[in-house]
């Protein structure tokens, strides 16, 4: 069960990609602000455990939130994106710190919302660990191999983001269309005598 959430959860795209976001703007932004951010999505980690029941009943107000894991992927997807295609480095500097506390607050809710066990910490301790050391693998690689034009590729991926997080999540809200009238039966026939007549047996 363990290895089955790390595959189907942890490691699902709509959790990696707002992380390789993060990971993309800590990478693009100052050293001190990128610790703030760090900070503050470690803060947003431990407000989206403790806080659970709180984030989840304002979330169950969105239409078909509850079936798509409360839409904490469109959220962080979105929120990540706007903090790498806002221009200028002060104002994209400090909606990081924003983005930070949402991304971290909303893996937390969905790392409960889809815990199979009950009372297991291993779980939430993985799903954790396999984010922190997303934006860490992702953030330090960037960082060392940073350039001058890397914040034309961070704005297309931030794009990217925003796009997919838009289109998820109203594609979630949609409600499902249901037939207005049932399919109609197919004709069974119990014996020969019921067949159409280019089908009787010979005689």
């Amino acid at each position: 069960m363990f290895t089955w959430w790390i595959l189907s959860s942890a490691l699902a795209p709509e959790r990696i990609l707002p992380l390789v976001g993060l990971g993309v703007a800590l990478a693009l932004a100052g050293r001190r602000c990128s610790l703030g951010a760090l900070a503050l999505f470690g803060g947003g980690v431990a407000v989206g455990f403790f806080g659970r029941d709180w984030l989840l009943s304002a979330l169950e107000a969105i239409p078909g939130a509850t079936s798509h894991h409360f839409l904490t992927g469109p959220i962080s997807s979105v929120t990540v994106g706007v903090a790498l295609v806002l221009p200028g480095a002060r104002l994209r500097s400090w909606f990081l710190l924003i983005a930070a506390v949402v991304a971290g607050s909303v893996l937390a809710v969905a790392i409960e919302v889809t815990n199979p066990s009950l009372h297991d910490v291993s779980i939430p301790l993985a799903g954790v660990v396999v984010g922190l050391w997303i934006i860490a693998a992702v953030s330090l690689t960037a960082r060392e191999f940073r350039r001058a034009w890397f914040a034309i590729p961070a704005r297309i991926l931030g794009s990217w983001l925003i796009a997919i997080g838009l289109l998820y999540g109203g594609a979630s809200l949609i409600p499902k269309q249901t037939p207005a009238f049932p399919p109609p039966a197919e004709p069974t026939f119990s014996g020969p005598d019921r067949l159409p007549p280019d089908l009787q047996p010979p005689q």
